[in-house]
């Protein structure tokens, strides 16, 4: 008998599920994106059970501090107990194929958008390239929205370029059948208010100077959003809350298959029951599956 992975089977929740109404409006989208939501729907199957949806990338994308590695590693934790082979690739883990990166970095990572959108839009087509021989489902996080469209924005570009930007990673990514689970928190600055404590605390905890608070701050303040307009750092909810909105019309334009959740950190146990249902992961009769001579289902 194959032994259960010890993970987080949790209770069901309803947060903001977009059912897959796809709103291809203004911005164009290739026609071959039209009808990705019918592609995805075919399940995967291991060993003859139905497990989940048939995708190889899930991108988990929202705000920062908004639960993105919580869900990601959580969700990495389901999916392998289905006996379903998963990658799980962090926003700051040297492994992530989009490498973009170290985080002492960020500010010039940001300014730098722009000029590193070939090379990202590159390592995006080789790891495409490599998972789709593949039967495995990868999980990235932040790359697809936070580290790209967000960081284009905040270096000071316009709406309409950040949605073109976007279009051109999501031409790449259309092979491997992606969906997106996206988090967005309602109230932001008390988000960041509570997340800044708690970060503050490791900081001070790693005997490093200063605090998360001032870094983070002179990150953003040093951004051609910020410079353009004489903000300092007291206008970043302004700024998160003026990206949200741009976010939600991305969203609504979105050719994959994706969810929203709001508020995600209100309750960790509804919002993976969601995610689940979502994905359509199937955890029944997992201890019944056969035991392959590695001890792995």
């Amino acid at each position: 008998m194959r032994k259960r992975v010890p993970g987080f089977y949790l209770p069901h929740f309803l947060t903001e599920i977009d059912e897959y109404n796809h709103v291809l409006n203004q911005t164009a989208i290739p026609l071959s994106l039209k009808n990705a939501s019918e592609i995805i729907c075919q399940p995967i199957e291991t060993k003859g059970t139905y497990f989940m949806i048939n995708t190889k990338l899930i991108l988990i994308d929202g705000v920062p501090c908004s639960g993105k590695s919580t869900i990601a590693k959580k969700l990495m934790v389901d999916i392998s107990s289905c006996g379903i082979k998963c990658n799980c690739f962090l926003e700051w883990t040297e492994d992530n194929p989009i490498f973009i990166g170290k985080m002492e970095d960020l500010a010039e990572i940001i300014s730098t958008t722009r000029s590193r959108e070939q090379n990202v839009l590159q390592q995006w087509k080789d790891f495409i390239d490599s998972a789709k021989e593949q039967e495995t489902v990868n999980i990235i996080e932040s790359r697809f929205w936070q580290s790209s469209s967000m960081y284009l924005y905040l270096s000071g570009h316009s709406e309409y370029e950040v949605s073109e930007s976007s279009n051109r990673v999501i031409s790449v990514l259309a092979e491997l059948n992606p969906v997106l689970i996206y988090l967005a928190p309602k109230d932001i600055e008390k988000l960041q208010a509570r997340i800044t404590m708690a970060k503050n605390e490791k900081w001070m905890e790693s005997g490093r100077k200063g605090s998360w608070e001032q870094w983070g701050n002179d990150v953003y303040e040093r951004q051609k959003w910020f410079t353009n307009r004489l903000l300092n750092s007291k206008a970043i909810p302004l700024f998160f809350n003026e990206w949200a909105s741009i976010a939600d019309r991305l969203y609504e334009r979105l050719p994959f298959r994706k969810i929203k959740i709001r508020d995600p950190q209100v309750d960790w146990e509804h919002t993976l029951s969601s995610i689940r249902k979502f994905l359509d992961i199937n955890l029944s009769g997992i201890s019944d599956l056969p035991m392959t001579e590695d001890g792995k289902g």
